[in-house]
């Protein structure tokens, strides 16, 4: 608990040390009061058995966290405890955070829990086994695995390359970007403001950096209200020319498969499809 202290106090004082000085200590209060964020945006739901991501949480929690705190109190530090309970708590408010709890917590259960299932009777009766496995191998045996590991070798080597490959790259951008919808707008320059989807921002605002976008991914920058409007507004919850006109909005970009496209579509005189693929569809306004 002290080194803790000493590191959060250190890490206070360092933290106070960029361009918005001490407003930065709330920044993190203030993301998780952005209520839009675990509704819209996928990382930020909850886990919930409704989900894959609530089951896996509960899961490792069962093998590993629970065990953890019961059996391995003895040896367990507060600082790890604290770590364990913390993660499994962040996880739990705002999936993404599964990433941190699986290598993070996976790490501080193994290191208590293995003295404990070593003493047990299964622990004693594989550990003959384990030593079997990691003495070098020598004959028959020797040669396939080290033919088995070459292979292994290979394919990530291999599997590594294809996925950065240029060619590669491009094609899973096509898939899930709106490249197309993007050249497009360079070639016609459909107008100056644009209502576009919100995970799409940051790729509109790449490759057309002298145009704004609507908003991007970094909702704490955009704020809850903003965020809350576009949610009601591709949910068709308010009536979407009132807030394209609000804005001047000149042409959207959206899926060809969102509600707010139908409308848009139901809307000949005031919107024209102007483009479509099967990722994008530019509407510009009359």
């Amino acid at each position: 608990l002290g080194e803790l202290a000493v590191a959060v106090l250190l890490s206070a004082a360092a933290l106070v040390v960029n361009p918005n000085g001490t407003d930065l200590y709330g920044y993190p209060l203030y993301t998780l009061s952005i209520t839009a964020l675990n509704r819209y945006v996928m990382e930020w739901f909850p886990a919930s058995l409704g989900n894959l991501f609530g089951w896996l949480l509960l899961g490792f929690v069962m093998v590993g966290v629970a065990p953890a705190l019961l059996f391995g109190r003895g040896r367990l530090r507060t600082a790890d405890a604290l770590i364990l309970v913390g993660l499994t708590v962040m996880a739990w408010q705002a999936i993404r955070f599964l990433l941190i709890v699986g290598p993070i917590g996976a790490a501080v259960a193994a290191v208590v829990l293995s003295p404990i299932v070593s003493a047990t009777g299964f622990g004693r009766g594989s550990s003959t086994l384990l030593a079997r496995l990691e003495r070098p191998r020598h004959g028959r045996l020797g040669l396939l695995n080290r033919a088995l590991a070459g292979v292994l070798v290979v394919l990530g080597v291999g599997v590594a390359l294809l996925r950065v490959s240029p060619a590669a790259q491009t094609a899973e951008i096509d898939r899930g970007l709106p490249a197309g919808a993007v050249a497009w707008m360079d070639a016609h320059d459909p107008g100056d403001r644009i209502f576009n989807r919100y995970e799409w921002g940051g790729y509109i605002g790449q490759h057309r950096p002298e145009h704004p976008i609507f908003m991007d991914g970094r909702a704490d920058v955009y704020g809850d209200a903003l965020l809350r409007m576009y949610v009601s507004v591709i949910g068709l919850q308010v009536d979407p020319q009132t807030i394209l006109d609000r804005y001047d909005i000149d042409y959207a970009v959206l899926p060809p498969d969102w509600p707010l496209a139908a409308w848009f579509d139901d809307h000949p005189a005031a919107w024209h499809r102007a483009y479509a693929d099967p990722v994008a569809v530019v509407w510009v306004r009359q």
